[in-house]
């Protein structure tokens, strides 16, 4: 399945590579535990509408490829939006953003506390128990 903020950042880091690119506003995964699917960005970008889809356009077709039997609806689009109040970053901040993916299992505690409840799951398992069964 895909993570539409991987996506997103994805298609953001091709547009960042443009000079004139600045990142407002990146909004998605709201919820806890859950492959966000959707991501909506807010960016100004110098040229048309049509350019900036000349550019993406062969990298979404590359991801809609890559996700076809996952993902075979996945909608991936570009709108022009009203830039009055947004915000944005540099063009050079833009550029250095880091988006890094979902690490929630990295810590070495949420290690331990995942193999403590595989240890009491296969323990109840192995005497007969109904611990986390769901059948």
């Amino acid at each position: 399945r895909a993570n539409a903020i991987k996506v997103s950042a994805r298609l953001l880091r091709l547009l960042a590579r443009r000079e004139d690119f600045r990142l407002a506003e990146l909004h998605g995964g709201g919820l806890i535990h859950v492959i966000p699917r959707e991501c909506e960005a807010v960016f100004a970008a110098g040229g048309d509408l049509e350019t900036l889809r000349d550019v993406l356009e062969e990298p979404v077709r590359q991801i809609r490829l890559e996700y076809a039997r996952t993902d075979p609806e996945m909608e991936i689009t570009l709108e022009a939006a009203e830039a009055a109040g947004t915000d944005c970053l540099s063009a050079e901040d833009s550029r250095r953003l880091l988006i890094t993916p979902h690490i929630a299992w990295a810590s070495r505690e949420s290690r331990q506390l995942l193999v403590r409840k595989l240890e009491e799951n296969l323990k109840s398992f192995a005497e007969g128990g109904r611990l986390n069964r769901i059948c």
